[in-house]
């Protein structure tokens, strides 16, 4: 091989070794990182996933409600809730839910709320992020735009925030575009804004729930624009009904004394809890077993025993109704029920009965027999003693056992009984006989 055949040799080597590095340094393959609160996931915490990704990563948090006050500050991060209305940041009622101060971010699929006087999205210098499909209430101001410009906010209910549902604030933020979202029943105004930025797309706006134009052709449209305070700013499209083609997620939580096999031994508090992502919840009912259907206003007992048929439901103020849930609910607080079937009070010879006597009287050996009940749980052991000899345990019927030892003069027989529900729950029954057995 001549010598320029291996410089070409070396130089392709060099710039496919040049290539491949180019290619993994620039085309980096993006990572998704999972949060779920429950311990299943590689993260609890949404913030410990933040902290650990890189930029171009993907956050995916499942249902739950996440405590925190989260910063996300890497560029091209996406934070992506698993559900609108079951996937909460919580704020704890002190200071911003999320802050953000990188750019090009993309949030959606939350409900984020009670940042107490302070925001739930504060977008601080950052430009070109998108907030989508949020529920975001319980606020001082629910985004603010601080010196950010070229973001997109849409899809989302702002709604319940003390100050403000969106408000602009600082050096010029400007060329943002709100549209397609919900602004209602925020405290002090909807929005606030006094620089350059759109409130519409073009041919649609948004949601405001004390806009009071009229709607003349029947097109979902406002006549006349909706004047945003604090400057000139104007939706000139602004809808007549909000956004809402969800229904409400309902949820519910048992409080009671559980046993064994998903018995409960005590009664049972039921709670519903129900969110809307968008208009909020007009109601929620709840039927037991076959009743009627009730209006749910707090929580209630369940204190009879038996297998129970919860079913529930919400529906939301724009009419969108859920699916009914069912829930099995088991309580048994009753012990079992023991009957000595034999010996009664009866002479016995020989296991035969003879005449009626005041007591049991037996003659030879003798047939033990029981009869044994759950009405609810089910019977799991039966012990039968003579005094206080543990002489046989049931695990099934027949509940029988043969006396044929020795034994002269008076005894006391006792059978016990425990259920599937509670080891606690115990019914027994006892008789005195005389026996001669020798």
């Amino acid at each position: 091989m001549t010598m320029k055949m291996w410089k070409k040799m070396f130089v392709c080597a060099i710039l496919i070794f040049l290539f491949s590095w180019n290619v993994t340094v620039k085309g980096k393959s993006t990572t998704t990182l999972y949060v779920d609160d429950d311990g299943t996931a590689e993260y609890t915490h949404i913030q410990d996933a933040l902290n650990d990704a890189e930029s171009g990563d993907t956050i995916f948090v499942y249902d739950g409600v996440y405590h925190e006050n989260i910063v996300i500050d890497k560029t091209l991060i996406t934070l992506q809730g698993q559900s609108q209305g079951g996937t909460v940041i919580d704020g704890g009622g002190n200071g911003d839910v999320i802050t953000v101060t990188a750019s090009s971010v993309r949030i959606s699929t939350f409900t984020i709320r009670n940042g107490g006087i302070d925001k739930g999205v504060h977008l601080s210098s950052t430009s070109f992020c998108k907030i989508t499909h949020c529920t975001i209430y319980g606020n001082g101001v629910g985004i603010m735009f601080d010196c950010a410009s070229n973001n997109i906010v849409t899809y989302c209910t702002l709604r319940q925030n003390e100050v403000y549902g969106a408000q602009t604030y600082g050096c010029s933020p400007s060329n943002n575009t709100i549209h397609h979202n919900n602004f209602m029943e925020n405290n002090r105004g909807n929005a606030n804004d006094r620089w350059l930025n759109s409130w519409d797309d073009g041919s649609e706006g948004n949601y405001w729930d004390d806009y009071d134009g009229s709607d003349a052709n029947g097109d979902g449209i406002g006549d006349t624009p909706y004047d945003i305070p604090g400057g000139n700013n104007k939706d000139n499209f602004p809808l007549m009904e909000p956004l809402d083609d969800e229904a409400p997620i309902t949820t519910y939580s048992l409080s009671g004394n559980l046993g064994s096999g998903g018995w409960y031994i005590s009664n049972v508090e039921v709670t519903l809890r129900a969110v809307d992502a968008g208009t909020g919840v007009e109601e929620t009912k709840y039927k037991i077993d076959n009743g009627n259907w009730k209006v749910y206003t707090s929580p209630f007992n369940l204190n009879t025993d038996g297998i129970h048929t919860l079913s529930y439901y919400s529906t939301d103020k724009k009419g969108n109704e859920e699916n009914v849930h069912s829930l099995t609910i088991k309580i048994d607080k009753t012990d079992p029920v023991v009957e000595i079937i034999k010996p009664q009070n009866r002479l016995y010879l020989f296991d035969r009965e003879i005449i009626p006597t005041a007591i049991p009287i037996i003659i030879g050996k003798i047939t033990i027999e029981a009869d044994v009940s759950d009405a609810f749980s089910g019977v799991d052991k039966v012990s039968l003693y003579i005094g206080n000899e543990l002489k046989k345990t049931f695990d099934d019927e027949p509940y029988e056992w043969e006396w044929n030892e020795p034994a002269f003069g008076t005894y006391n027989i006792k059978i016990t009984a425990v259920d599937k529900a509670s080891q606690n729950h115990v019914g027994e029954k006892e008789t005195t006989v005389v026996i001669y057995n020798v």
